[in-house]
């Protein structure tokens, strides 16, 4: 099973992002963090046929919060960023489960705009597509 920690994790050994990295929720919405979320967008259900027994692959779809600061450009400039580092993995193993596919849904991190504070957000939508492993 890949778990969002995981995945948080495979994401910080991709070089200097950010200084701070939640699962969840981003506790005291520090500036220059990334917080990975399950996605609020639903997938399909996927069943092979013959059922599960049968499939060889999970999807795990989730949603990465880039909170950043108070200047637009940085924090476009920090999304695109990470952005451009997921694209370019393509031969990704994370706590042993290879993944097959890092699918990005959208072709840039897309602007949610700023919180209370005034600090801009930006999200990337990604789904991983991995390595069914038996239990």
């Amino acid at each position: 099973m890949l778990t969002l920690k995981m995945i948080k994790d495979w994401i910080k050994t991709l070089g200097p992002i950010a200084e701070y990295f939640y699962v969840g929720k981003l506790d005291n919405k520090q500036e220059h963090s990334v917080g990975i979320y399950a996605s609020k967008k639903s997938l399909d259900p996927y069943i092979a046929l013959g059922g599960q027994a049968n499939a060889s692959y999970r999807r795990k779809a989730i949603t990465i919060l880039i909170h950043w600061d108070k200047n637009q450009d940085t924090t476009e400039r920090a999304s695109m960023l990470l952005y451009s580092k997921l694209e370019a993995n393509t031969d990704i193993v994370i706590n042993g489960i290879r993944i097959m596919y890092l699918e990005l849904l959208d072709n840039e991190p897309i602007n949610v705009g700023t919180d209370d504070k005034g600090v801009y957000e930006m999200v990337i939508n990604a789904v991983f597509y991995y390595e069914k492993k038996e239990a």
